[in-house]
């Protein structure tokens, strides 16, 4: 996906959605 957020499995769990601007960003520091 292209947006952040969170998304929610057929299980009930949920993981983290990061956009590509957010993870340069993590990497860049």
């Amino acid at each position: 996906p292209k947006y952040a957020g969170h998304e929610i499995q057929p299980d009930g769990t949920s993981y983290i959605i990061m956009d590509e601007s957010d993870i340069l960003a993590r990497l860049s520091n």
